[in-house]
């Protein structure tokens, strides 16, 4: 039973209008190009029973603008409705809306949402180590056992969009100021683990997951093979960030790590099965 962790869907009707949310938005217009519109949650659902994926995680984009961010939520709480076996929602919120995410955080996980996600510190301009900003938030989430998935990005390598200032550097800080979270890094968190064997470090990782999204835009196979040797399977979870890296590139990807059979459940199944209480 295979679970993907990290997708994408939009309503419809975005697909008309893409190009003039790539205007309104700064995330949306950050990591879609012109020519490159959105999938659906059918089109999710059908590209799931083609690759034997049992459930996803549908998550929001960090929306910068207030409303797009209200109607992706319903979409996303009303797509795992008409999909209750298939699709698991997140909600999507920018701290920088001080009380009104709060609410919509509140409204949000009483409908259905299991999570915040994805948050993407640099384009809605929130600051990620700020206590202050990030206390109401983070409190909420941990009284309720919700998980806070998070946009990272490694501070060199090669360029692609969306990747911003979001470093080990910063994410090490919110973890430690929020020890009793259960946060997901996306992205393999821009190499955190890496920094694993400071023991410092380790020790700061105890709630924390890290998932593969986007992967083969960004690691060789091997990847896998080396975060379970520093951290062990159980702080992987697969993702394939859905639709902007297909569901058959990221599992051949993941199958070409070689992993034993309980590795691969715990990344693929196990995980993410005792985040969430599935």
């Amino acid at each position: 039973m295979l679970i993907d962790s990290h997708t994408h869907i939009f309503p419809q009707e975005y697909r008309k209008s893409h190009e003039s949310i790539l205007k309104i938005d700064k995330t949306y217009a950050d990591l879609f190009q012109k020519d490159s519109p959105p999938a659906d949650a059918e089109s999710l659902v059908g590209s799931m029973e083609r690759n034997s994926i049992s459930k996803s995680i549908v998550l929001g984009m960090g929306w910068t603008d207030y409303g797009l961010a209200l109607d992706i939520n319903d979409y996303l709480i009303e797509s795992s409705k008409n999909h209750p076996d298939k699709l698991v929602p997140f909600c999507s919120i920018n701290p920088a809306w001080g009380e009104d995410a709060l609410y919509e955080l509140e409204r949000c996980f009483n409908n259905g949402a299991r999570g915040i996600g994805e948050l993407h510190p640099d384009t809605q301009n929130f600051d990620i180590t700020s206590v202050a900003e990030m206390e109401g938030i983070m409190k909420f989430c941990e009284a309720k056992q919700l998980p806070v998935l998070i946009h990272c990005s490694e501070p060199i390598g090669h360029s692609y969009p969306g990747k911003g200032q979001t470093h080990p550097s910063k994410l090490i800080h919110f973890i430690n100021n929020f020890q009793s979270n259960i946060i997901i890094c996306a992205h393999f968190g821009g190499g955190l683990p890496f920094y694993s064997m400071m023991p410092e470090i380790r020790s700061s990782l105890t709630n924390v997951y890290f998932d593969s999204a986007a992967a083969p835009y960004l690691y060789e196979p091997g990847v896998y093979n080396n975060v379970e040797q520093l951290l062990g399977s159980k702080h992987l979870l697969f993702g394939s960030d859905y639709p902007v890296v297909s569901h058959k590139r990221s599992l051949e990807h993941l199958m070409r790590s070689e992993m034993d059979s309980d590795s691969f459940m715990d990344i693929t199944h196990n995980n993410i099965t005792s985040i969430l209480s599935l």
